[in-house]
């Protein structure tokens, strides 16, 4: 009996050694060496990205390092994350406590939700996943937040804050879990647009600041997948030569979302005259096919325009006077004709006068 009694503590003894082994890999603590101090903690990785297929289980480690410069206690919660799907300048947002259409919050366990580190330290804890057997095909969000607890401090700032209101810092992490199965890929181009019809400079040497073209590229995702959609925009002027491109890298628009670019064109040289954007944008991949669209926009730099304007007139005037700077006297019919440059149209005649000396042959004549 007394054997069989001490066989079951050590098998007992065993396994919590095991698990407490088990425990200390997956949240561990690992001093680094040469770590300054910045008041700051670092996170990583950023985003964990999954796919899965309904009813799996994926685990992903995640680290966190102390650079604040003393000991401090930090927090771990989860928290759904949903997309923006109008609003196509904004990126996705925790929704806090609340549940999401698409949020996977209640998917992920973690073992490790308090800690403390000293300065220079990293913390590793993992991360569980476990994507319920029933669920649809789509992609899911949902964010880790890690946050460094206040102390509590008699400073007087902290005094002027309200007891129930802490302020903290924290940072999250990603997390777009992608269960793959039926699921229609759908896209497409919402729209393409200019920030203005025209301009008056796209030279970025000049001394105005109207400049450069911003294309702005809004394409909604209507399917269950995340798309990446990415191609060119090229730029033609009146005669339809090619004076330009923007490449449209790929940018990801995820489920049920809509997301806007924004892409410039600027040049280094003089440029006026109307001109026309084309769209080519590849929805995602070869099979969704090609959005195509169209803009055009006028450049009229109109005071360079009026600056050459002015030197041609004075130009025209130069040659005007050039042409009759000669003035002379021209003995015509026994008339003078002079030329005056100021009214050259207006001729004038004089009566005149001419004595001829012959010194051998003494003798005057009058001519009129």
């Amino acid at each position: 009996m007394t054997k069989r009694i001490f066989m079951s503590v050590g098998i007992i003894v065993f396994a919590l050694a095991c698990l407490s082994g088990i425990s200390d890999a997956a949240a561990r603590i690992e001093k680094i060496e040469g770590m300054t101090v910045e008041s700051d903690f670092l996170v990583a990785p950023a985003q964990i990205s999954f796919e899965v297929y309904p009813g799996d289980t994926v685990k992903q480690e995640i680290q966190v390092d102390n650079r604040l410069g003393k000991n401090q206690e930090f927090l771990v919660t989860m928290e759904d994350s949903q997309v923006s799907t109008g609003d196509s300048t904004q990126d996705a947002g925790s929704q806090g406590g609340a549940r999401t259409e698409y949020g996977a919050k209640e998917w992920i366990k973690n073992g490790l939700s308090r800690f403390i580190i000293a300065q220079g330290e990293r913390q590793f804890f993992d991360i569980e996943i476990a994507v319920p057997a029933d669920v649809e095909a789509g992609e899911y969000y949902a964010r880790i937040f890690i946050a460094a607890l206040p102390e509590d401090s008699t400073s007087e700032l902290d005094n002027r804050i309200p007891a129930n209101i802490k302020i903290m810092n924290r940072v999250g992490v990603d997390v777009v879990i992608n269960v793959k199965g039926f699921a229609k890929k759908k896209g497409a181009l919402s729209s393409f647009k200019i920030d203005r019809p025209w301009y008056q400079s796209l030279d970025i040497n000049s001394w105005r600041v109207d400049h450069p073209v911003s294309f702005l590229v809004n394409f909604k995702n209507s399917g269950v997948e995340r798309l990446r959609p990415y191609g060119m925009i090229e730029i033609t002027n009146i005669f339809g030569w090619k004076v330009g491109s923007v490449p449209v890298e790929p940018f990801n628009v995820p489920r049920g979302s809509m997301r806007g670019m924004a892409y410039d064109w600027e040049r280094d040289w003089f440029l006026g005259g109307y001109y026309t954007a084309t769209l080519r944008l590849q929805r995602g991949d070869d099979e969704q096919g090609t959005d195509v669209a169209a803009v055009s926009f006028w450049v009229v730099p109109w005071k360079e325009f009026l600056i050459a304007g002015v030197l041609v007139i004075l130009y025209k005037r130069r040659s005007i006077f050039s042409k009759n700077k000669k003035m002379g006297i021209e003995i015509k019919n026994g008339k003078i004709l002079y030329h005056n440059p100021i009214k050259p149209k207006k001729k004038t005649y004089f009566d005149i006068q001419v004595t001829i000396h012959n010194p051998s042959r003494p003798m005057e004549n009058k001519i009129k």
